[in-house]
């Protein structure tokens, strides 16, 4: 899966079982996804994103990560 606001970052969705789950690499580190921020404001063309905030856990050592993702710069 890739958001639209930031197209380089990958975010994979797994299923295991009955459990589904995102993973995304956080601050350079492989992590499960618990939440994400998308800070945003309204735009002449539709919503105008300034930065997402994600949150995880380290997939090895189960430490919490967090980073701040800022959008690619498009014309």
């Amino acid at each position: 899966m890739t958001l639209v606001a930031a197209p380089e970052r990958e975010i994979s969705v797994n299923k295991d079982k009955d459990a589904v789950r995102a993973e995304a690499v956080i601050a350079g580190r492989p992590a499960v996804l618990e939440k994400m921020y998308i800070n945003a404001s309204d735009g002449l063309t539709g919503p105008k994103v300034h930065y997402i905030e994600v949150y995880g856990k380290d997939v090895q050592t189960g430490e919490k990560c967090r980073e701040r993702w800022c959008p690619s710069s498009r014309p």
